[in-house]
């Protein structure tokens, strides 16, 4: 895939020509998502430390207090990866803010990029406060950390709920060089949906060319029956299923 980027975008020109752009978070909203998962993580500890000592009351003292360092290291570093993995990328933090963790190629990250770049995560914060990560971020021109250039991840900006509809530019008969813009409501599309899309299009270029292209079609076509999208306002079947993928991923609300 060729990339290009310009100050604050991130874009992927895909094999059909669809250029997939993210909008880059900075350091700001970033640390305020952070902020807020440190918040979170606090309570949680606390509530922890409350129950333990309840424990310790009956129990031995000692492995009281060795099970509680063991469940803050378990909150202190799994609560980034668990988050991300099952919440498609996000955080609490990051769900407030309106960001999500993505894959340099746009796709949606595993948990091993999640465990990658939390487990990264302890060099960023050294000496405190994520100095070591904030430097980084200030040099790497995709405001990226070291836990992102381990995982070869990014962190975008979602879309708001003014952008819940899916644009497709359609060229009218005779005006190929004028195209005109018809929106489909992507919110009647499904988690599952999404899942099945980013199925295809990852292993597409394991299959051969008749399977991809019946595969291909077979899904656009359940896509348009959805949306009411007429075969030939979007005939190519990737290009549409790459435009759908990107857009269920900027307003991807319903991954709770």
């Amino acid at each position: 895939m060729n990339m290009a980027q310009e100050i604050g975008t991130f874009s992927i020109d895909t094999p059909e020509q669809v250029a997939l752009e993210f909008d880059l978070a900075g350091i700001g909203s970033r640390f305020m998502a952070v902020l807020i998962d440190h918040l979170l993580q606090g309570v949680i500890i606390f509530v922890l430390a409350l129950v333990a000592l309840a424990f310790a009351v009956t129990f031995s003292p000692v492995w009281t207090v060795a099970l509680l360092l063991l469940l803050i290291f378990v909150v202190e570093w799994g609560y980034f990866t668990a988050f991300e993995t099952y919440w498609n990328g996000q955080t609490p933090g990051k769900r407030f803010i309106k960001l999500r963790v993505i894959k340099n190629n746009g796709r949606a990250i595993t948990v091993f990029e999640a465990m990658t770049r939390n487990f990264i995560r302890i060099i960023d914060y050294l000496p405190v406060a994520y100095a070591v990560g904030i430097v980084v971020m200030f040099i790497d021109s995709r405001n990226r950390r070291l836990g992102d250039l381990a995982a070869g991840t990014l962190v975008v900006h979602e879309r708001g709920e003014e952008n819940a509809e899916l644009k497709l530019s359609i060229a009218q008969p005779g005006t190929a060089a004028e195209p005109s813009t018809v929106a489909y409501d992507i919110r009647k599309l499904s988690a599952n949906d999404l899942e099945i899309i980013e199925t295809f299009l990852s292993r597409r270029y394991d299959l051969e060319g008749y399977a991809r292209n019946v595969t291909a079609e077979r899904l656009a076509d359940m896509m348009r029956a959805k949306l009411g999208i007429d075969r030939a306002a979007e005939p190519n079947d990737e290009t549409l299923l790459e435009k759908l993928a990107k857009a269920l991923r900027d307003n991807a609300s319903f991954h709770l």
